[in-house]
């Protein structure tokens, strides 16, 4: 068996004295969520490129050996950073590379309510196998009790569990979640057996990790070839639309409900297959402890730099102003609207501290994880310095494609789209323009940028014009600078 992992993704981190030269072996590393509540697991997902194409691993959390396999789920319970750590050697050269990457258990919000998540890498399988499975509970009212249920028949009353599979065909698998109060939540995952083939000459395995995920968030796809004859060409497709040419891909999910994952592999020899399997996007868990923030232009969408989600949809309609003294009585409530006296809400947001800001309508929330928020930021930094280079960097950066563009024309065309705008003072930057014309700029050369980039630009469009209606004089710079520095 030989895992493919040569895939890319938007969690990166590069190893020590990585070369430049593609065809030398070259390692990056991510995860499949790197910072939640406590308790959460994620996937690690490598991605190994040129060497030999033989290589053997080492996988440690926090200094502590965990295995040879560099595709693992990890819990991670605890309050505080991981570092999850992956050591690479190529089995001809004997040359190793490092990487690391940092895992943020975040403490929990009061009032969480009961939830149940089921994690397997095992999706498939010659019976007879083992499928490992990971369960996780959180919110409610702990303690829990745990029922792993396989084929409507209780095998475990426990949330970590391997089950043995010995019949051909789908295996419905539930971890049923109760708390100390008596609510109940479940989650389940669909495990295939498949019958011993004669010396099959290639065979394929792909797996999600995880199959469920919350739009906005990530999903490993990993490839598995057994046999064959390399090198192997590889296309992944979501939703029939080609993403990838690699074994191994990090897919934002924005997408609710299912949607079909395909893998096509070919070797030396032209012999192809291919497999599929379900992936489906839910709701965002979006928790809220109040409807409404203290009210100030200083910071008018804090969830961006605090919880890594923000609203997308911020339009008028969608911010309400309250009396804090009547903050859960939405009769007493001001819309931000044209309908309303602009001049008195922007006085009271600016002078009176007992007022608050109500957001509505989550139907559109994005997520911002640790990595891309500090490539945000660079570009946010380039563009509000008027720096062209280093705003050609940050582009190049953010690129989520394999693609190389040319680095003179990205300039050229960065320049000619938002040079008007260089030199300006800092309250007469245009800063969610200037934004949105830089990413027009990224895909004429070639760029693709992150799903969730775009949708927070254009969330930062909507907010800069809903800002300015309470205030014409607002400039969203100075609101955003101190965080981005």
């Amino acid at each position: 068996m030989v895992f493919m992992v040569c895939g890319c993704g938007t969690e990166q981190v590069s190893g020590p004295d990585v070369p430049e030269d593609p065809d030398i072996f070259t390692l990056h590393f991510g995860v499949t969520n790197d910072q939640d509540y406590v308790p959460f697991a994620a996937a690690t997902i490598p991605m190994v490129t040129g060497g030999s194409g033989v290589y053997s691993y080492e996988l440690y959390q926090d200094g502590q050996f965990l295995g040879h396999d560099p595709i693992q789920i990890l819990r991670f319970g605890e309050i505080r950073d991981y570092e999850i750590t992956l050591k690479v050697r190529d089995a001809e050269t004997d040359s190793v590379r490092t990487a690391t990457i940092t895992v943020a258990g975040l403490q929990p919000p009061e009032g969480l309510p009961l939830k149940s998540t089921l994690y397997t890498a095992d999706f498939s399988g010659t019976v007879p196998f083992t499928a490992s499975l990971l369960g996780i509970a959180s919110g409610g009212v702990p303690p829990y009790s745990y029922e792993m249920i396989v084929d409507d028949v209780t095998l475990y009353e426990d949330d970590n569990v391997p089950v043995y599979i010995t019949e051909e065909g789908v295996h419905d698998i539930v971890f049923r979640v109760t708390d100390a109060v008596g609510t109940v939540a479940q989650s389940d995952v669909g495990v295939y057996g498949h019958e011993r083939e004669e010396d099959p000459l290639m065979r394929i395995n792909f797996i999600a990790l995880p199959q469920v995920v919350e739009v906005g968030k990530q999903t490993g796809l990993v490839t598995v070839v057994y046999g064959g004859q390399a090198p192997f060409e590889f296309e992944i497709k979501v939703d029939g639309q080609v993403v990838a040419w690699e074994p191994t891909y990090m897919y934002q999910m924005n997408t609710l409900g299912e949607l079909i994952a395909m893998v096509k592999v070919t070797d030396a020899t032209g012999m192809s297959s291919e497999i599929g399997l379900s992936i489906f996007g839910e709701e965002p868990e979006v928790y809220v402890p109040s409807t409404t923030v203290d009210a100030t232009v200083d910071n008018p969408e804090p969830q961006i730099n605090e919880k890594s989600f923000f609203h997308a949809d911020l339009h008028p309609g969608n911010i309400f102003v309250l009396e804090k003294s009547h903050s859960n009585h939405s009769k007493r409530s001001k819309k931000s609207s044209h309908q309303k006296s602009a001049s008195y809400k922007r006085s009271k947001l600016k002078h009176d501290t007992g007022l608050q800001i109500a957001f509505l309508d989550f139907g559109i929330v994005g997520y911002i994880d640790t990595v891309l928020k500090r490539e945000m930021a660079d570009l946010f930094i380039a563009l509000i310095d008027g720096d062209l280079e280093k705003t050609a960097k940050a582009l190049i950066e953010l690129n989520t494609a394999r693609s190389n563009p040319n680095v003179r024309e990205l300039e050229t065309g960065i320049y000619h789209s938002i040079g008007e705008y260089y030199g300006l003072s800092m309250d007469q930057i245009p800063i969610a323009k200037m934004l949105n014309k830089a990413i027009d700029v990224a895909r004429k050369n070639q760029i693709a940028l992150p799903a969730q980039m775009v949708l927070f630009s254009k969330s930062l469009l909507t907010l800069e014009g809903s800002c300015r209606e309470l205030d014409p004089e607002y400039n969203i710079v100075e609101s955003a600078k101190p965080f981005v520095r």
